[in-house]
């Protein structure tokens, strides 16, 4: 009996053993990052913001290329990292941990963190833009095209889409649905075909002059995260009907006055050409007198020459005979 219960307990403790090495205690799981999406046009200030509060060391990081940006000690002393000298900055009172990037350059686009004593805090992710400039007439429809490498075997159901303006969503292409944001719907579209061929380009018809702005696409899939279409921005002007009258009336004049100018310069030289012309003819007549006047003057001299007295025969008279 006693040793059928010692190997009773062997057996449940080595099950125990067994179970807690397979099956260990549940970790408790990280929160996932959220990067929250911010925009900046080249050569512009980027502000990447965090609410957050902290009395430590503050640090931002790029975590693409694991880089410093900013580490601030407890004090007022901050040392910029490489490529950020002079162009990394932090509020000085220090209201919240927002990081200002002036002058935005196109390989500061990517993820950000910022800790406060080498804790995590806030998530950023930042994308350079360098807008493409349409002009359009309002009423008009616009077209702006851009690309992406999408999967030869995606489905509508695999791509993400999102068309922005000034940071607003135009257009949400999303588990094959497409969502419209305010004053869009029923004007902007896409075409779910080509999309599926690489075209993200985005239709906005009836464009209105609150239209007009800055326009962005990112797209992301199944296997890959959101990323940037090309090109990727475009700064739509749009132009009312009496500007856009004035720029084509300009445009009229400014024709005009540069063919009449052309045509006074044309009349200018053929004016010219018959002026020169008319002198050597007027050169060429008188050069024409003058030489019939030589060959007069030539042939009265040879006739006088003929006249001469050595020439000249003389008369005998005759002897006659006086009775």
């Amino acid at each position: 009996m006693l040793l059928f219960r010692a190997l009773h307990v062997f057996h449940l403790w080595s099950y125990a053993i067994v179970v807690t090495a397979t099956h260990p205690e549940p970790s408790v799981l990280e929160t996932p990052m959220h990067f929250t999406p911010v925009t900046a046009e080249l050569a512009e200030s980027a502000i990447l913001p965090c609410s957050q509060t902290c009395s430590g060391t503050k640090m931002w990081q790029m975590l693409d290329n694991d880089v410093s940006v900013i580490r601030c000690d407890n004090g007022s002393t901050c040392i910029q990292g490489d490529g950020f000298t002079d162009r990394a900055h932090c509020p000085r009172q220090w209201k919240d941990l927002s990081l200002n990037i002036s002058s935005a350059e196109y390989n500061d686009q990517g993820k950000y963190a910022c800790s406060c004593d080498d804790v995590e805090v806030c998530y950023v992710r930042l994308w350079v833009l360098v807008p493409t400039e349409l002009h359009v007439s309002a009423g008009d429809k616009v077209i702006l095209n851009t690309y992406a490498l999408i999967s030869k075997t995606a489905t509508v159901h695999d791509v993400h889409i999102i068309w922005e303006k000034d940071d607003q969503n135009v257009l949400e292409l999303k588990n094959g649905n497409i969502t419209y944001g305010p004053g869009f719907e029923g004007r902007a579209y896409i075409s779910v075909d080509r999309i599926l061929k690489g075209n993200l380009s985005l239709y906005i018809d009836s464009v209105r002059k609150t239209d007009q702005g800055i326009y962005w696409c990112r797209h992301s899939g199944r296997s890959y995260a959101m990323m940037e279409a090309y090109p990727n921005a475009f700064y739509l002007n749009v132009e009312t009907g009496g500007s856009m009258l004035t720029t084509r009336l300009m445009i009229v004049i400014g024709v005009a006055v540069t063919a009449v100018i052309a045509c006074v310069v044309y009349i200018v030289k053929c004016a010219t050409s018959c002026d020169h012309l008319s002198v050597q003819e007027t050169t060429c007549d008188s050069l024409a007198v003058q030489e019939t006047r030589n060959n007069c003057l030539y042939k009265d001299q040879d006739e006088d020459q003929d006249q001469t007295p050595s020439s000249q025969t003389k008369t005998k008279i005759p002897n006659t005979k006086v009775f």
